[in-house]
């Protein structure tokens, strides 16, 4: 059984550095996302999307990432993570644990919304929710997520609790995802 404290930091580090944190062999090899986020922070988005299975250096534990980010060039960033301690899920559904209180046990979802939005930043993890995998292979995923988030949204100096609510939809390729070393 993995913390979700152990995570948390690692999402939010990759999040933050975005493509230091995620490579692919090849640069045109990204997949695409589209997704809605509503609720206190409300936003339509569409971008790069890739999958990976790493490893935890501390456990040993594979770690499957789908990250998703919009382009460089949009005015406003937003990246979305989700995570499974274990390898690449197969086709089904599959629900989104509340990582603020719960451990992270092999087999289960999380996920990790950031984004500096109109000069703010906010910084949110998954309650609840739905990840549904249409497509799953070594190659390429294609799928559904329906994930509600609390978190807080940070402006002037100050934080604000905030909450939302993002569904959407993302066709990904296996892409290179690197565990940062602390």
């Amino acid at each position: 059984m993995t913390k979700l404290y152990r995570l948390v930091p690692v999402l939010a580090l990759m999040a933050m550095t975005a493509c230091d944190g995620t490579t692919t062999t090849e640069e045109d090899r990204l997949g695409t996302f589209n997704m809605t986020i509503s609720g206190d922070i409300s936003a339509t988005l569409e971008g790069d999307a890739v999958w990976g299975e790493t490893t935890d250096p501390d456990t040993n534990e594979t770690v499957w990432l789908l990250w998703m980010a919009t382009p460089e060039e949009a005015t406003d960033d937003y990246f979305l993570w989700i995570a499974r301690m274990g390898s690449r899920p197969g086709s089904g559904s599959y629900a989104i644990q509340n990582i603020q209180t719960e451990s992270f046990d092999p087999g289960e979802i999380g996920a990790f919304l950031s984004g500096t939005p109109s000069g703010t930043s906010i910084s949110m993890l998954s309650i609840s929710g739905t990840l549904t995998v249409s497509s799953s292979s070594g190659d390429n995923m294609t799928g559904t997520f329906s994930i509600d988030l609390d978190g807080q949204i940070f402006s002037n100096n100050q934080a604000t609790d905030a909450v939302a609510t993002v569904t959407g939809s993302f066709d990904a390729p296996n892409g290179v995802v690197d565990f940062p070393v602390f």
